[in-house]
Order: C-alpha cells, then structure tokens, then sequence
C-alpha cells in the first residue's frame, strides 16, 4: 500500500487545495478527496488514479462548489454558475474527452462526467458555496449502477447572522455507522 498509516495523506502539486487522506473507521475504509474550486482535467485525472488505486476503500469527494439548490450540478444560468467565475472553461468541451488542455478548468457536470460518474467506490460527493440555510441532498447513479449522495452543506450559510454576515466559524460534521443506521 502507498500509505503510511491511518491518517495517511498526500496532496497533488504541493497543495491541500487538491488532497486526500486515508482513514479507518471501524472496519470501513474510507478515502476522502478534497479538490480545489474549478479542478482542472489534471487534477481530476489525479483524484481519478488516486481512486482506482483504493477500491478497496469507500470515497467522499469534498469541493467548494458542486450541487446547487435544485438538488443538480451548479451549472449554466445558476447564481453559483462557476462558469461565470472561471473564463477559462468551454461549455462546448467534451468533460470525457482525454483530449482536452490539462489546464483547463472543469465546471461541476464536468466533474460529475468526468470523476463522479466513473469509480463504484464513490459514495458521496460534499459541497458548499451556495448559500442557502438548509442542507440540500440527492442521490444519483454512476455509471456502475452505484448509487452517490451529492450533499450541498454550506456552514456560512445556514449560520447566516446579520450582525456577523461571515457566519460563525460553523463545521457539518457527519456520523456514519456500519450498520447504516442513524446515529443520535
């Protein structure tokens, strides 16, 4: 194995921007990936590798923007629309082609087409960005037949104060447990 230990964790060009970390959590191994605002093909090509050599493991993929409050990607004509932020993606691109500039800047259906939908271990993908108050869920297939749960969590949002509009430093914390029931 390439890890070193439980906590064991590795970053791609130096950066915890794109990152992933390794854990043990009762018997269930997990991997948990966290990509930067607008990977790149790179860095999604790298979080790719980095999942098919741990199928092994369950995957959380974490990024700042991803699912939107309609319960779908962010994308096109959504007021997160990363798109707007990012002039280098193309919506005319193939998400899928390997083809593509390595640099070029992946909008959320991209990640979905291009990481998302790909691995049978991928069991959630986590995002926030857009603010909204609640925390807003779905379930979609991938191309395996797995089923993943898109979460859109956004702390600051929810924690929203008009005395204090960056919100409160407020954290999602997720509890699991092997037997898939709820944990109090």
């Amino acid at each position: 194995s390439q890890f070193d230990g439980e906590n064991a964790g590795f970053m791609y060009d130096d950066s915890y921007e794109t990152s992933y970390r390794r854990i043990t959590l009762g018997t269930t191994d997990w991997l948990i990936i966290t990509l930067d605002w607008a990977p790149t093909g790179a860095e999604l090509d790298w979080a790719g590798k980095i999942i098919s050599e741990n199928m092994d493991a369950q995957v959380i993929i974490t990024l700042h923007d991803y699912l939107y409050h309609d319960m779908t990607v962010d994308g096109e004509g959504d007021s997160a629309d990363t798109a707007k932020h990012n002039p280098d993606w193309d919506d005319s691109i193939d998400p899928t082609s390997p083809d593509n500039d390595p640099d070029l800047v992946y909008n959320p259906s991209g990640i979905w087409e291009r990481l998302g939908s790909k691995h049978d271990n991928i069991k959630f993908v986590i995002s926030g960005h857009v603010s909204n108050g609640n925390v807003i869920y779905s379930q979609v297939t991938g191309d395996a037949g797995n089923t993943v749960t898109q979460m859109l969590v956004d702390p600051q949002g929810i924690d929203l104060d008009r005395n204090n509009p960056g919100g409160c430093g407020m954290v999602c914390m997720l509890y699991f447990r092997e037997d898939g029931t709820l944990a109090s």
